[in-house]
């Protein structure tokens, strides 16, 4: 069983689904757990491991390219288009 400390959890049910993992997904984006041009799981996979409809995920994916942080590219898959900047670097 693979088990990862990082999940996904939705605490405020004040928050659309989506807006939520489109939280969690900037936060992994901006923490470098996905750096620059890193393809991310296709929104499949990303459904069955955030126990989300594979259409809340495809909405915080939308949320995510109006933010200019990733791109989806058809038939490629979705890449992280974030640079992480000298100043921002640890």
């Amino acid at each position: 069983m693979n088990v990862n400390a990082d999940v996904f959890v939705r605490t405020d049910p004040r928050v659309f689904a989506y807006q939520a993992y489109a939280s969690y997904l900037r936060r992994q984006i901006l923490a470098c757990i996905w750096p620059y041009n890193a393809v991310l799981p296709n929104e499949r996979a990303m459904a069955l491991q955030s126990g989300l409809s594979v259409g809340t995920v495809r909405r915080a994916l939308g949320v995510l390219r109006e933010e200019g942080l990733v791109v989806t590219i058809t038939g490629k898959g979705t890449f992280v288009n974030h640079r992480r900047r000298a100043e921002e670097a640890p």
